[in-house]
């Protein structure tokens, strides 16, 4: 067998085989980028903290604030937290104080370090419900900010009284507890 022939079968072949089963090509778009189709992992916090109070966010998530409302005698503490809300933080030379809408001065709370707070630090902030506004009779009537300060630098976060109960007027009923 010549060369000629042989090249021309081998022509052939490559031909036929290529032509077969042509690929179907399509264009890509954003709906095929799976790289960004999972939920972005988000850093939930619980709405009470482990004395039972509401948790304020201070600035980006620097500090976390536990207030507690004593409805007896309309006390507030206020307990600085970890990042996970279990153990307390201490902060060296801390200003804490509240902004209360309609109230013309912010209130400050007063440092009561716990006796697990080192020496000069304080993760606990009291203050004494005489010092609050007369309209504040619950701590539902709790509006406005806390601010932190601390080695000058402010962290602020509003109160909240996000419940989880749907939407409803909490003044049209009291009959059921508003701590769950």
């Amino acid at each position: 067998m010549s060369i000629r022939p042989f090249a021309v079968l081998v022509a052939a072949s490559l031909a036929l085989w290529g032509c077969g089963n042509k690929p179907e090509y399509r264009q890509f778009s954003e709906k095929d980028n799976v790289e960004n189709t999972a939920p972005p992992e988000e850093h939930h916090h619980a709405e009470h903290g482990p004395n039972g109070g509401h948790i304020v966010m201070l600035g980006h998530d620097d500090y976390h604030a536990e207030l507690v409302f004593d409805a007896t005698n309309r006390n507030v503490t206020v307990n600085l937290l970890d990042h996970d809300m279990t153990k307390a933080t201490p902060v060296a030379d801390g200003v804490l104080v509240l902004k209360l809408e309609g109230a013309p001065e912010p209130i400050a709370l007063e440092s009561a370090p716990q006796e697990s707070d080192p020496e000069g630090q304080s993760s606990r902030f009291t203050l004494a419900g005489e010092k609050l506004p007369e309209s504040v009779k619950t701590e539902e009537d709790l509006h406005g900010k806390l601010e932190l300060t601390v080695a000058g630098t402010p962290h602020a976060g509003e109160i909240s009284h996000d419940h989880d109960h749907g939407d409803h007027d909490h003044a049209a009923h009291d009959d059921h507890d508003h701590k769950e």
